[in-house]
């Protein structure tokens, strides 16, 4: 159309796919996209993980488990916008041989997509040092605002994410931001529907490894802080949930920069209790992406359905998720059985960030290993 409601670096993208085979062709262009990630995943894993024997796992789990590998069968731009992220990332901190150029140029690249992907730009920008990633990523945005200017009339990034959001308002009479983070951020995290603790608790592992990796891997700093910018900002948007998407959709974006703190977590646990729920969150996770990949409709749930929570009830007969709160609000009182439920999981997230920092990984076992 005239103005696409997201911009049109999506569609270009697509463009050659679609020409090929249509919507398979397209399709399959976004799962390209996931594999560059998941290739820079493991390369990143390679440069930042100091556990040889982790970095298998934590790659594996984050590429073949919710919500990456679902995400990489839809067509949105969030897979796009991982591989992006990650592969600056990689060029700005972490690479032997950096590239601030090319990192800055690559970043800048997300104000061709949607604002949840700016936000990487954002929380990464004050990190870097060098006056040449902030002229690289100058030059890409004016792309963006002249482009902008042309098609929409408006010289801003976003333009046409700015003219969508305007409508979907109009429509429904409410703002897209509703600054209520103390619903988004729960949510996104525990709702049993949407948030990471009903698809994917395997994520949850990544909460040992944020302080050992915090003290012990300096170029994950940077990771840790974007990852919170994002947390932050999206858990004052009124569509934490996604909208009618898969579970954890906005996730994506930064999942790449999750999988080191997920392998830090993993070289934390130790005891067979431990283990054995760590491998119960990591079967429930793959359980969940063999039921999206066979079953694509049940990543898609509106405020009355819970379609993979009925299917572990289905297959489990006691269904482990089923304790967990929603955060849609479908009666006048629904926060307080969703508070009431919510204190268990805050209590087990509070429980594994302190053990973490308690006991982290064996000593003398933090030494990189050479990429």
């Amino acid at each position: 159309g005239p103005r696409t409601v997201q911009g049109y670096a999506m569609p270009l993208l697509l463009a050659p796919g679609w020409a090929l085979a249509g919507r398979l062709g397209a399709g399959l262009t976004i799962a390209l996209f996931a594999a560059w990630a998941s290739a820079q995943i493991a390369l990143l894993l390679r440069e930042v993980l100091p556990f040889d024997r982790w970095r298998g796992p934590a790659w594996a789990m984050t590429s073949f488990l919710p919500p990456f590998v679902t995400l990489a069968a839809f067509i949105y731009p969030n897979v796009v916008a991982a591989a992006v992220i990650v592969t600056a990332y990689r060029l700005l901190f972490t690479r032997s041989s950096r590239n601030v150029v090319l990192g800055g140029a690559l970043l800048a690249t997300t104000l061709l997509l949607t604002p949840r992907d700016g936000i990487a730009l954002v929380a990464l920008a004050p990190f870097v040092r060098d006056r040449r990633f902030f002229l690289a990523a100058a030059a890409v945005a004016l792309v963006a605002v002249v482009s902008n200017a042309v098609l929409y009339g408006v010289p801003l990034p976003y333009a046409g994410y700015l003219f969508g959001t305007s409508a979907a308002q109009a429509l429904t009479g409410q703002p897209s931001l509703t600054f209520q983070f103390w619903v988004g951020l729960p949510a996104i995290l525990f709702d049993r529907t949407f948030g990471v603790a009903g698809s994917a608790p395997w994520l949850l592992l990544g909460l040992l490894g944020v302080v050992p990796a915090w003290r012990a891997t300096p170029a994950l700093r940077p990771a840790l802080a974007a990852i919170a910018v994002s947390l932050a900002s999206l858990s004052i948007y009124r569509y934490w949930e996604g909208g009618y998407a898969p579970p954890n959709r906005y996730l994506v974006d930064m999942l790449p920069l999750v999988a080191p703190l997920v392998g830090w977590g993993l070289a934390t646990i130790r005891g067979t209790v431990p283990r054995a729920l760590a491998g119960a969150a990591v079967g429930l996770s793959a359980m969940a992406g063999i039921v999206f990949a066979a079953m694509p409709d049940r990543a898609l749930n509106d405020a009355f359905q819970q379609r993979m929570q009925d299917v572990f009830d289905a297959a489990l007969g006691l269904n482990p998720l089923g304790w967990l709160p929603s955060f849609v609000p479908v009666a006048s009182d629904w926060w307080i059985a969703a508070y009431l439920r919510l204190l268990p999981g805050l209590a087990i997230a509070v429980a594994l960030v302190v053990l973490g920092a308690r006991y982290g990984p064996p000593r003398g076992s933090h030494e990189i290993e050479p990429a």
